[in-house]
């Protein structure tokens, strides 16, 4: 680590110190949006029919919001006809850790309901066959068959293929409905995660894994899309556009999301870690953004301490072992423990 990037991080910290808090403002660019988990989603709206489904999908604040308790997606009636509803990430991230939390009960879905999270490219591209959207995804649903002992899956579309779909069983939530799921995406790889309880993705006892699974590209059947224009939604719509079992409107509570680059500290996304990572944890600071390395719903101190052990690392490194902080990261480390340690305890 050189010289002159110590003392830039060192100067970093101290306006750190000095100004406190950072609060950044994020702009809106496009549609209707909400905020959720610190991030801006935009809400598919329509009034005729389109996929998934195909369905209807609303932007009213009666369908769709957010409030303290996280975001609710719903399919509800309005006059003779049923809407869905589907919210989209503002950012595209490409590969890392996507991770969400829901507090519905995923067990006893309605059986003509599906809930999906999940990655898609509208723009596609050609660097996948048969899968232009990038799709990779988490879903929970019968599809219409209210007797499937099965209740969610994962996928690496296309589906039809043969182990690019993976069904589950989630067990009976009646006591804790509490389910983390998340999948990390990495070149030739997908690998999913299906959690009983809320947990961070980094840390999480083996007793809580429900489901886990590893799709591994083999250069020809099975393939795992590349990074593109690709977006992190949610969604809840109709199968087949068949109303909701009993005519009874639909709700899933998603609490939670949370999204981690592969490299821990790579605050920037961009394969490697160095002062420019740290200019982006100074402007989160004190905010639930792209910066909270250990997803614990906050950029603090401790995701500092993250920066700091992978200060030097790389991606593109095939081989080599990370470089020792110098004496003037560490002196930021010692720094930033007094001023963090200082807030809590106010």
């Amino acid at each position: 680590m050189s010289r002159k990037f110590a003392l830039r991080s060192l100067a970093l910290l101290t306006a750190v110190v000095a100004l406190g808090l950072f609060v950044k403002t994020e702009s809106v660019s496009r549609g209707a949006t909400l905020q959720f988990a610190g991030r801006t989603w935009t809400i598919k709206q329509s009034n005729s029919p389109v996929g998934p489904g195909p369905n209807r999908f609303s932007a009213s604040p009666n369908n769709v919001w957010s409030d303290a308790a996280g975001l609710h997606l719903t399919i509800r009636k309005t006059g003779s006809l049923w809407y869905s509803t589907e919210v989209i990430l503002n950012e595209s991230f490409g590969y890392g850790t996507y991770m969400f939390q829901t507090t519905s009960r995923q067990d006893i879905l309605n059986a003509n309901a599906t809930f999906g999270a999940f990655t898609w490219d509208t723009a596609g591209g050609d660097t996948i066959p048969d899968n232009p959207n990038r799709e990779i995804d988490f879903e929970d649903g019968r599809w219409g068959n209210a007797a499937d002992p099965t209740s969610s899956q994962v996928v690496v579309q296309p589906y039809y293929l043969a182990n690019n779909l993976k069904r589950i069983t989630l067990p009976d939530l009646s006591e804790d409905a509490a389910l983390t799921r998340f999948f990390i995406w990495s070149p030739g790889k997908v690998e999913f995660y299906s959690l009983r309880g809320h947990y961070s993705p980094t840390d999480f006892p083996a007793e809580s894994v429900l489901h886990h699974y590893v799709y591994v590209a083999n250069g020809t059947s099975r393939r795992v899309p590349t990074p593109g224009a690709e977006n992190f939604r949610f969604n809840l719509w109709l199968f087949q556009s068949t109303a909701p079992a009993g005519d009874q409107p639909v709700e899933v509570v998603v609490n939670d999301f949370a999204y981690l680059p592969l490299l821990p500290g790579d605050f920037n996304n961009d394969g490697v870690v160095d002062d420019l990572d740290l200019t982006k944890w100074q402007a989160d600071f004190g905010q639930n953004r792209l910066s909270d390395a250990n997803a614990d719903g906050v950029t603090d101190g401790a995701d500092f301490l993250i920066w700091q052990r992978s200060a030097g690392a790389s991606l593109a490194a095939t081989s080599g072992a990370v470089p020792e902080p110098t004496a003037a990261v560490q002196l930021l480390a010692a720094s930033l423990a007094g001023v963090w340690l200082h807030r809590t305890r106010r």
